[in-house]
């Protein structure tokens, strides 16, 4: 506005915005600018308490939110006894041990078998079945947080899965019906 006045003087024709419409607009840019400079300490109060809270995961929950936030993970499966392999995850990622519907007695799990999961997903799609749900025999190491179900039908395919755990002390024990992985 100020420009365009003093364009105007030069050009000696009338000046199109009066002192008070100037003051008017200096006001308002000045009351947007705090706005703006608020918005932008908020956010880089709420971006700090983020890193802090990202920081605070232990490396086991990491990578469960890692699984859990994949879009390459697929929960498919719901035990008739109760329970999901998702919740197995959340659980981990909330930092608590994983559900086990069939003993009512949550289990930790082996952080083996969480890096190898989430090597997975980083390398194509899964489809998780069991972690510590499902019915399995009494001592099974679903039970004890040290197996995983996997779906014959992952996209990532039964070797690139049985190469992964493998590299993350995993074995499979060939069961013909699905990809059992066991990280003792």
């Amino acid at each position: 506005m100020k420009a365009q006045n003093k364009l105007a003087d030069q050009a000696g024709e009338p000046r199109p915005f009066t002192p008070d419409d100037v003051a008017a607009q200096t006001r308002l840019v000045k009351t947007l600018s705090q706005r703006a400079e608020a918005v932008d300490a908020e956010l880089e109060r709420a971006e700090r308490k983020l890193e802090r809270f990202r920081a605070s995961l232990t490396p086991k929950q990491r990578l469960a939110k890692k699984i859990l936030e994949s879009p390459n993970s697929r929960f498919v499966f719901s035990s008739p006894t109760g329970g999901t392999a998702r919740a197995g995850f959340e659980a981990i990622a909330a930092g608590r041990k994983a559900p086990v519907a069939a003993t009512g007695r949550p289990t930790d799990v082996q952080i083996s078998l969480v890096r190898a999961v989430a090597a997975m997903v980083d390398h194509g799609a899964v489809l998780i079945n069991c972690l510590t749900n499902g019915k399995h025999s009494d001592n099974s190491n679903h039970y004890k947080g040290k197996a995983v179900d996997l779906d014959l039908n992952s996209p990532l395919g039964s070797t690139a899965i049985e190469a992964i755990a493998r590299q993350h002390g995993g074995r499979r024990n060939f069961r013909l019906d699905h990809i059992h992985l066991d990280f003792l």
